[in-house]
């Protein structure tokens, strides 16, 4: 399943407003990671402290794949550094 699918099923299963900005925030993060941007320690944190704030907001299934995408993109764009 990929970000742009997991983002669109929580959307339309409904979503509070303040949790889809935070989301919309870490999809922006993410996207810039994945397209070649650098993940350094502040991103890293910041993505993390996005997918923290969400991890009482989503269903329990829908947070492990949104994690598990989070750790996939960011072990991608390490990977391409070395």
């Amino acid at each position: 399943m990929s970000l742009k699918d997991l983002i669109k099923e929580v959307i339309e299963r409904g979503i509070y407003y303040e949790d889809a900005l935070i989301l919309k925030s870490l999809a922006e993060k993410l996207h810039f990671i994945e397209n070649g941007g650098d993940c350094g320690v502040i991103e890293a944190l910041e993505v993390g402290t996005l997918l923290g704030s969400l991890r009482n907001r989503l269903l329990y299934d829908e947070y492990i794949k949104l994690e598990n995408l989070v750790l996939d993109i960011i072990e991608k764009s390490l990977l391409r550094k070395k």
